[in-house]
C-alpha cells in the first residue's frame, strides 16, 4: 500500500437503516423488517450508521518487513467526510486480532468502513467485521458487515 493508500472495505453486509423497533410488539417487529427490506434493496453495499452509536471493529492483520504502519479504521460517508476515526498500531509479521470502537458523529444510510495507511508497505488483513454495540435480536442476524480476503493490498 503506498503512503496515504485507501482501502476501502467491500462488503454485501448490513444494509439495513439505522434504529431499531419502537415498541415490542408483532405490528412493530413487521414494520421495522419491511422498512430494513426497502433500505437493503435501494442501497448497494454501503452501512447504515446512526449518530452517537458506537460500532465495534474488529480483525485479523499482518504486515511483511518494512511497514511500520499505523493504520487509520474510520468510518466515512461516500464524499469522504469522516465520522468516526481510530487509529491502529503494533502491526508486525504474525497475525494478531485487533478491535476499537468507533462512535459516529452523524447519520448516514450509505456509509463505509475504510483502512488508511500512512506508510507504504505490504498488509494483509482478514475477518473484518463491523457490528453496532447496541443490536436488536434483528439486526443480528442481518448486521454483520464482513469482508474476508487475505489480499495485497
Amino acid at each position: 500500500m503506498p503512503a496515504g493508500g485507501r482501502a476501502g472495505i467491500a462488503n454485501e453486509g448490513y444494509k439495513g437503516r439505522g434504529g431499531r423497533p419502537r415498541g415490542g410488539s408483532p405490528e412493530a417487529g413487521r414494520e421495522f423488517l419491511a422498512g430494513f427490506e426497502r433500505a437493503a434493496k435501494a442501497l448497494a453495499g454501503g452501512l447504515a450508521v446512526e449518530q452517537g452509536q458506537e460500532y465495534r471493529l474488529s480483525f485479523y492483520a499482518r504486515c511483511e518487513t518494512g511497514f511500520s504502519g499505523p493504520l487509520t479504521a474510520s468510518i466515512e460517508k461516500q464524499n469522504g467526510t469522516v465520522l468516526a476515526k481510530q487509529n491502529i498500531s503494533d502491526l508486525g509479521a504474525e497475525w494478531k486480532k485487533f478491535e476499537c470502537a468507533l462512535t459516529v458523529s452523524a447519520s448516514d444510510v450509505n456509509a463505509r468502513l475504510v483502512v488508511t495507511a500512512t506508510t507504504p508497505g505490504t498488509l494483509y488483513l482478514d475477518m473484518v467485521s463491523l457490528f453496532p454495540k447496541r443490536r436488536s435480536r434483528i439486526a443480528r442476524m442481518a448486521c454483520a458487515a464482513t469482508w474476508r480476503s487475505s489480499s495485497r493490498i
